[in-house]
């Protein structure tokens, strides 16, 4: 009898190592991501010669989703303050050839509903061949496609 206790005990101790991990848990913080105003969802297709606004969101240098847990559960959060990235370069790639669109600062919104999240208004350039090109801004790409009609309010 005392043997079986002994071997349900380890068993309890086993299991329980399995089901409450020691250290800490954290969330996954989203990366800087790109869209194109009012296209969000599909693939974005650019007029070259015509304006066009490019939204940023996530445009920040630290993450706040993070969090510890110990075997009995979570515990507060750990603080890591999320700091809006400053002049972020918005550059259209198409092959080897690369126009600057422009730069912003990522929003400081107190609440965090706006922190991180920018804008960048420009026309694609006349120049831009038809076909496939990116949209890069720091670590964020956005895959376009470049119309060959040429916009007609240049």
């Amino acid at each position: 009898m005392a043997a079986r206790r002994s071997r349900l005990l380890l068993l309890a101790v086993l299991l329980l190592g399995v089901a409450a991990p020691l250290g800490s848990a954290h969330g996954s913080c989203a990366g800087p991501e790109l869209s194109v105003a009012a296209q969000k969802g599909r693939a974005s297709t650019l007029r070259a010669g015509l304006p066009v606004e490019v939204r940023g969101r996530y445009f920040v240098e630290g993450c706040d989703d993070t969090g510890s847990s110990s075997v009995l559960g979570c515990s507060g959060p750990e603080e890591s303050e999320e700091v809006p990235m400053t002049d972020v370069r918005l550059t259209l790639v198409q092959g080897d050839k690369k126009w600057e669109l422009g730069s912003a600062d990522a929003g400081t919104g107190k609440d965090t509903a706006d922190r991180g999240h920018t804008t960048w208004s420009f026309r694609v350039p006349v120049d831009a061949r038809p076909g496939p090109a990116v949209l890069v801004a720091g670590t964020a790409r956005l895959k376009v496609e470049i119309d060959g009609r040429r916009g007609l309010d240049r």
